[in-house]
């Protein structure tokens, strides 16, 4: 039996290099909060909420608004414990999304979703 969570975590990693992202990090802890994937394209650091879904539940609908939070604290604690390279211009939260069925799946990339 598969672990949805981290094969959803790998595909959309996997999907990001494919699209130009260069992997910063990956499930970053930071105190209670964490990061699925911190990226980068060009001059935006991404941070990126993986949510994987096999059965008839959404995905999206676990992206709650307390989710969101969680998500955006765990980005402002990232920047505040990172050296961040100057020539980074802008940061950004998105959502990918993959929803396994019958063998396969679909990927969906929410950018700046929040």
């Amino acid at each position: 039996m598969i672990n949805i969570g981290k094969t959803g975590e790998e595909i959309a990693a996997e999907y990001l290099l494919s699209e130009g992202y260069e992997i910063v990090e990956r499930n970053v802890h930071l105190g209670h909060f964490e990061i699925d994937l911190v990226v980068r394209k060009g001059r935006t650091l991404v941070f990126v909420e993986v949510k994987s879904t096999g059965g008839r539940y959404s995905a999206e609908d676990r992206v709650t608004k307390k989710k969101r939070r969680f998500v955006k604290e765990a980005a402002e604690r990232y920047l505040a414990s990172r050296r961040i390279p100057d020539e980074l211009e802008s940061v950004r939260l998105d959502i990918i999304i993959v929803r396994f069925s019958r063998g396969d799946f679909v990927l969906m990339h929410y950018v700046d979703a929040f």
